[in-house]
């Protein structure tokens, strides 16, 4: 089942963009609907170390192992993310 849920990214920790809950694996797509980048990645994402750079409006489709996680931060100010996710069969 697709579900659309809305996240604000700041630069104080990464957020988490997959479900929290332990999942089969699922298909997410992230859009930065904010003015600042964000930077996904692991747990550990930040600005400056292994994150993919998103900059505003720019949008980004993963497929996700199950019990993988995906996070966000920014490299300063707040971003609002929108994620799509739907769940592999």
């Amino acid at each position: 089942m697709a579900s659309t849920k809305t996240v604000t990214i700041t630069s104080t920790a990464p957020v988490i963009l997959t479900p929290a809950a332990v999942h089969s694996g699922v298909d997410i797509t992230i859009q930065n609907q904010g003015s600042a980048d964000i930077y996904v990645g692991t747990s550990s994402v930040t600005s400056t170390s292994y994150g993919v750079k998103l900059a505003s409006g720019s949008g980004l489709g993963l497929t996700v192992p199950a019990r993988d996680e995906v996070y966000a931060i920014t490299a300063s100010g707040t971003a609002t993310v929108t994620v799509l996710t739907m769940g592999l069969p």
